[in-house]
């Protein structure tokens, strides 16, 4: 920004940045996508459906889309909110929505009547969410940042807190093929193989060593069919590999700047800059 010399008006800049999201593997559908932010897309399980955050009616909403039908709103949120990522359960029936310190659960079983918005809940947290995601059809999991150590915290659907893990953990990832597979990513990266029913569990946890994430977890790493998925920090490859491999990458796929990507049953959807542009403006 910077004043004309009469004195009184100003020149300034905007900055234009439009994600669209993508099918990375072959599309089950067409995708209905915005000229602005679409971006954080989530699959279904089951459905031929797709959930992702969008900024198209002016601020970031959460969008549905079953197969060719067009998107629908489920969320109408009155202020400004970054979300931090969107994660579906397991039988297609509610959605976790993270942001700031607040955990949204949606309701999406009655998603036929375009008319009405799905119930929603809201947790509100002490500390500041990194992500949510689902460790069962009725369980789920909220990392939560505290000062500058991570704590995971253990839900039920209704939003009743049922457990705290032990600090040694600072990320918890579920292979969403629906296989039960719960890792936990100690504080050197180091993935560790149980369950949901032993972590809800009363007895000693000790669960299995895997090996060592070559880069540390972030959004973008996910498990899904004994693979994991990961696009390191900085970077534009999203790398694949065997969980009982993890320091060999068995598969690349070049990017560009993306925001989020989702896969299951090796179908991959993600997000990614289509345009970027800037203008200048003057008051008069």
């Amino acid at each position: 920004m910077a004043r004309i010399p009469d004195g009184k008006n100003l020149i300034y800049r905007t900055n234009i940045r439009n994600f669209a999201i993508n099918w990375l593997s072959n599309g089950e559908f067409d995708i209905n996508n915005s000229t602005v932010y679409d971006m954080l897309p989530k699959l279904f399980h089951s459905l031929p459906a797709l959930a992702f955050i969008s900024k198209r009616d002016g601020r970031a909403q959460i969008y549905v889309q079953h197969g060719k039908n067009g998107t629908q709103a489920i969320s109408a949120f009155d202020k400004y909110k970054v979300f931090r990522n969107l994660d579906i359960s397991f039988d297609d029936e509610k959605l976790l929505a993270s942001e700031a310190n607040r955990i949204h659960i949606f309701d999406l079983t009655n998603l036929t009547n375009l008319t009405i918005k799905p119930n929603v809940k809201k947790i509100n947290l002490e500390n500041r969410v990194r992500s949510a995601i689902w460790l069962t059809k009725s369980v789920f999991a909220v990392t939560q940042y505290d000062f500058n150590q991570s704590t995971i915290t253990l839900f039920n659907q209704n939003g009743k807190a049922l457990k705290t893990l032990p600090s040694t953990w600072q990320s918890i990832l579920v292979d969403s093929s629906n296989n039960g597979a719960v890792f936990l990513v100690d504080n050197k990266q180091n993935p560790h193989k149980t369950t949901a029913k032993l972590l809800l569990s009363d007895k000693l946890l000790l669960p299995e060593y895997i090996g060592l994430i070559n880069h540390p977890v972030n959004r973008d790493t996910k498990i899904n069919g004994k693979k994991l998925y990961q696009i390191p920090n900085k970077s534009e490859i999203l790398q694949v590999s065997k969980i009982s491999n993890l320091n060999k990458v068995i598969k690349t796929y070049p990017l560009v700047d993306s925001y989020g990507f989702d896969v299951v049953d090796n179908t991959l959807v993600f997000s990614a800059l289509k345009y970027a542009s800037t203008e200048l403006h003057r008051t008069k």
